[in-house]
């Protein structure tokens, strides 16, 4: 294979202790303070979790390099425009039937709305003094290809290329939510591709569940694991085929570990918890092993 595809797993990730994460301090101790809040009904409203993380920062050196302060205060300031008047964020299902709503309108186009790029076009990360312009979360081959490649953007949707990474074409950006944290390819056909949404390493943005591409990612369809079911915050991470049976599937997110046993039609929730990652055991996929955020 090229030794470009190198370049994918190049793109360095944000602190993920920067905005909304369960782990983090603040929401710790939002969790405590009000006990068994589920949020699987309304969640926290983003004044909850502001309040929590200024209470966290007194006292503290809030001008520390790295220390995540300027990076939660950017994630507010974008979702603060989002709540409702009682300062929850939508639902994915909310803003999943707002986006099809809107896909339904039928109307011409604003002739003068065709907007070209004007710069700065520079690429050169050194020399605009960047770390990093762009992430990546996943990459998958064709395993019966190793010219195709997907790779997944925290927020930039899934992208394909079919020369080795010569050039790119997105398979996902009319979604209200593009964030791509999981890629599988089916071993047996290579037309059909999950994909596990939201971003799981800071959460710019957040899950609508599970995708399947049935076209090589030309279209794609929902799963038993969808809007509908998904909650605010809620993430994505490792997606799986089991080599043995491609209709067995495994994902895991903020939820826990999901098993489906139907090509994604329905899932079991096999392992509750916030589960960060996992693997299927070489040789023998009914032993997974998988983490938490602690043990």
């Amino acid at each position: 294979m090229k030794r470009k595809l190198l370049v994918a797993f190049c793109c360095s990730s944000l602190l993920c202790f920067s905005q909304y994460k369960e782990e983090v301090p603040w929401m710790q101790n939002l969790k405590k303070q009000n006990g068994t809040t589920s949020k699987s009904q309304k969640g926290y409203a983003l004044y909850e979790i502001s309040d929590a993380f200024h209470t966290y920062w007194e006292g503290k050196n809030r001008n520390e390099k790295g220390n995540g302060y300027k990076q939660y205060m950017r994630w507010e300031n974008y979702w603060k425009h989002f709540v409702d008047a009682q300062g929850y964020l939508p639902t994915p299902n909310q803003l999943w039937d707002t986006w099809q709503q809107r896909s339904s309108f039928t109307s011409a186009t604003n002739p003068t709305s065709n907007f070209t790029s004007i710069g700065p076009l520079e690429t050169d990360i050194a020399a605009i003094g960047l770390p990093g312009i762009g992430r990546l979360n996943a990459v998958a081959v064709d395993p019966n290809n190793e010219d195709i490649w997907y790779v997944g953007a925290p927020a930039g949707g899934i992208w394909k290329t079919t020369n080795g990474g010569d050039t790119w074409t997105n398979l996902f950006d009319t979604f209200p939510q593009i964030g791509v944290s999981g890629i599988a390819i089916d071993p047996n056909n290579s037309n059909i591709v999950y994909i596990a949404t939201g971003d799981d390493d800071a959460s710019d943005s957040f899950s609508v569940g599970v995708f399947k591409s049935l076209d090589g990612g030309q279209t794609w369809n929902e799963t038993g694991l969808n809007p509908s079911n998904q909650n605010r915050f809620d993430t994505l991470n490792e997606i799986v085929i089991d080599p043995t049976d491609s209709n067995t599937l495994w994902v895991a997110g903020t939820d826990g570990l999901f098993k489906s046993i139907n090509g994604g039609d329905t899932w079991e929730n096999v392992r509750p918890g916030n589960v960060k990652d996992f693997k299927l055991k070489p040789g023998d996929p009914n032993t997974i092993y998988g983490v938490t955020t602690n043990r």
